[in-house]
């Protein structure tokens, strides 16, 4: 035995050092590898959202809100995904510094790699429609995540620059009632002039984005209308549709869902 090994053993016996378990040091490999791999997923996730969201963005009204660009793609950034993206991409790096070579790897060498790796399958991910599909389950099920998560109600909570978005919640003679993502009640006026989605029918519950008059208190004149979102139409089961200004009483089908909430 060298004298290094022994000088080693020594000082484990004065100290009283007891070695630790092999298991120990491969359950700790094991959850660096894991918490590495969980990380590039949700970082994938991540890239896939803040793809979707600035894709779906409204980049053409920005001369209707009245501000100049810098202002306007601050507001259009999602924000809090880019956010969490930067911290997954962190925890790859710090967990494969924790490899067992870990550190022979330089640092722009990790995430240059780590970067590449979650872009591909984000871009796999949104290419698949998944980053659509996983933003509508969030949307519903998590009440706290349009506010949080959804870039676009910055630019849609508007009305005084003729931009509102919100919900439908009921039709009448001239247009029919939204419910706008602080809760708020609005008339929405609707003309033959005004320009609808490709279907003239909309839902009740339905998730719509409106262009524009703000002519008082809680009246909305709407120029154009909007879904929410392009591929996919927010209304709940049982919806009833109608054709905004028809004149008819039978319009009204009993919703056998509430109404997602989405005040927040």
């Amino acid at each position: 035995m060298s004298n290094t090994s022994e000088k080693i053993l020594e000082k484990i016996e004065q100290g009283g050092v007891t070695p630790k378990a092999k298991w120990k040091f491969i359950a700790e490999r094991y959850s660096i590898r894991t918490l590495a791999f969980v990380s590039l997923v949700l970082g994938s996730l991540a890239f896939s959202l803040i793809l979707f969201l600035l894709m779906d963005q409204d980049w053409n009204i920005r001369q209707a809100m009245g501000t100049n660009w810098f202002r306007w793609l601050f507001l259009s950034l999602p924000i809090a995904w880019i956010i969490f993206f930067l911290l997954f991409l962190a925890t790859v790096y710090f967990s494969i510094r924790h490899f067992k070579k870990g550190y022979k790897y330089p640092a722009y060498f990790i995430v240059l790699s780590a970067l590449i790796t979650v872009v591909f399958f984000g871009s796999l991910a949104a290419g698949l429609g998944l980053h659509q599909k996983i933003h509508s389950l969030f949307t519903r099920r998590l009440p706290f995540y349009p506010g949080i998560f959804d870039a676009r109600i910055n630019n849609w909570e508007q009305p005084t620059a003729g931009l509102i978005a919100g919900q439908i919640v009921l039709p009448n003679k001239d247009g029919f009632e939204l419910k706008d993502f602080r809760g708020q009640t609005w008339e929405i006026q609707v003309s033959e002039e005004t320009i609808l989605p490709n279907s003239d029918d909309l839902s009740i519950g339905e998730m719509v984005k409106i262009i524009g008059q703000k002519l008082g208190q809680n009246n909305f004149k709407a120029q154009e209308i909007r879904f929410w979102e392009r591929g996919e139409r927010f209304a709940p089961p049982g919806a009833g549709g109608f054709h905004p200004g028809a004149r008819h009483p039978n319009f009204l089908v009993p919703i056998e869902q509430p109404l997602p909430d989405t005040s927040f």
